[in-house]
């Protein structure tokens, strides 16, 4: 399946535009932190590539910080009610985790899903987060990777968004007796596929036997 982010793997400059995408990097909360900014760009340990994200915290001085990496999807055209994706990303880290996903319609949030993802001191391929499309649509979504309050270091890399919508399948059934077609005993019906230029699939009954 296609990959639907761009620049999944920061490979690629600016990654601190919050427009679609590109990617974003966020400390939220108040107080001290140590380093005041946490993030880097890392390229001597990366799961794939030349390039990962690294988050290095050392303190956290009276207050409470979430470090977040996240990307913004905004394509809201394409985003079909009902329509299935899948999400997962490659990460390295000391602290747990959480993928998150987040969406919302004329102001009002009606998707929010995640999944934790314990330390690994590996790079590790994060499970799928699945999540549909609301019936009632959506403005846009988000998704990011945060870790809660936690002094320590996490790496990411490989993010990865699929949609898993199902096909269209086009159904024609050709006329008992079509110009030109005699038909043979025993009449049956031989279901055929053919791939069509709009990407989906067309289904074509004819006869089993025919005679031309």
């Amino acid at each position: 399946m296609v990959n639907l982010i761009a620049n999944s793997g920061f490979e690629q400059d600016p990654i601190t535009v919050e427009q679609d995408g590109f990617w974003f990097l966020n400390i939220w909360g108040t107080g001290t932190v140590v380093p005041a900014q946490p993030f880097s760009i890392e390229t001597a340990d990366v799961y794939e590539g030349a390039r990962a994200i690294r988050c290095h915290v050392e303190s956290i001085l009276e207050g409470y910080f979430q470090f977040v990496v996240g990307s913004f999807k905004v394509s809201a055209t394409a985003l079909v009610p009902g329509q299935e994706f899948q999400l997962r990303l490659a990460y390295k880290s000391t602290v747990p985790l959480t993928l998150t996903v987040q969406g919302s319609l004329a102001g009002t949030s009606n998707l929010s899903q995640s999944i934790d993802l314990p330390a690994s001191t590996v790079w590790t391929l994060s499970p799928w987060l699945t999540f549909t499309i609301p019936t009632e649509g959506l403005d846009w979504f988000q998704f990011y990777v945060l870790s809660n309050n936690q002094i320590g270091d996490y790496l990411v890399d490989a993010f990865e968004l699929t949609s898993t919508v199902a096909p269209i399948t086009h159904i024609v059934t050709l006329d008992s007796s079509p110009t030109g077609v005699a038909y043979t005993s025993p009449i049956g019906v031989a279901p055929f596929t053919v791939n069509v230029d709009d990407g989906t699939s067309l289904a074509v009954q004819v006869p089993s036997e025919i005679e031309v």
